[in-house]
């Protein structure tokens, strides 16, 4: 079968085998594969290296958002295909432990993060020919994607999914501690749509705004949060940029919001 240069993306919840779809695809109709997935982790795992996440799960934001600034994340071809390189260094067994996978939630959650990941993913799909799997891949990253897969499994699958995976890689894993790792990831992921699905049905675009930001605060725990591009947020509050804009100098002439200078 002749595939054109098109984008293929696959989301899905974690652990029902999308890593594995696309890198069939990618070895069956030569397409270049890339795991949005692992470029999270490796966030995650350069932020726990280098002392940015506490042991009660506090994320150092302020920290993490200056240290990504010399972080050079990247696939790179290898034997065994494609692989996470932090540097020279391949990271691709350190950022499956479930250490990382415990942190990964809150992590990507960070709207500069997702900035950071997406621009660095938006790079690779220029090149077009590309399949790719992971978190928002559809929806955000690539919403004009030709081809769009979403995959799901049942909770029990997808433990037992990520058990053998860990066990094929050397590692020791608990099924007990497998299973809690991805039913309080799941637990997050409905918490955050549910949330959305609120913010969406509010009838003007400032109570989306204002619920948006007041759901921030509740995450990020202060009143000054931090929060995506105007490009990102109107599509996260799916209107107009002009729109949010206009909206945004309105709320900032009648005192009901700050911003930044660079925002």
């Amino acid at each position: 079968m002749n595939i054109p240069d098109i984008i293929i993306a696959i989301d899905g919840y974690s652990s029902t085998g999308k890593s594995t779809l696309a890198k069939l695809i990618a070895e069956q109709y030569s397409f270049l594969y890339l795991d949005s997935g692992a470029m999270y982790r490796g966030v995650t795992l350069y932020a726990m290296e280098n002392g940015l996440i506490a042991e009660d799960g506090t994320i150092d934001e302020e920290g993490l958002k200056e240290a990504l600034k010399d972080l050079d994340l990247d696939f790179k071809a290898t034997e065994n295909g494609s692989a996470t390189f932090i540097g020279d260094r391949c990271v691709e067994k350190e950022i499956r432990t479930l250490a990382v996978s415990s942190h990964v939630s809150p992590v990507s959650a960070i709207p500069f993060v997702r900035n950071f990941v997406d621009e660095r993913l938006h790079a690779f799909g220029r090149r077009k020919r590309v399949v790719m799997d992971g978190r928002d891949i559809g929806t955000t990253v690539f919403p004009d994607a030709e081809v769009k897969i979403f995959m799901t499994a049942t909770a029990e699958v997808r433990a037992q999914r990520r058990f053998d995976e860990m066990v094929m890689k050397g590692q020791e894993p608990v099924m007990e501690e497998v299973m809690k790792n991805l039913l309080e990831a799941f637990c997050r992921k409905n918490v955050l749509m549910m949330q959305k699905i609120k913010i969406l049905s509010q009838k003007t675009l400032r109570e989306r705004l204002i619920l948006y930001l007041l759901y921030k605060e509740q995450r990020q725990g202060k009143a000054r949060v931090q929060v995506p591009g105007r490009v990102q947020l109107a599509k996260e509050l799916e209107c107009n940029r002009s729109a949010l804009t206009r909206e945004i100098s309105s709320m900032q002439a009648e005192g009901l919001l700050r911003t930044g200078e660079d925002w």
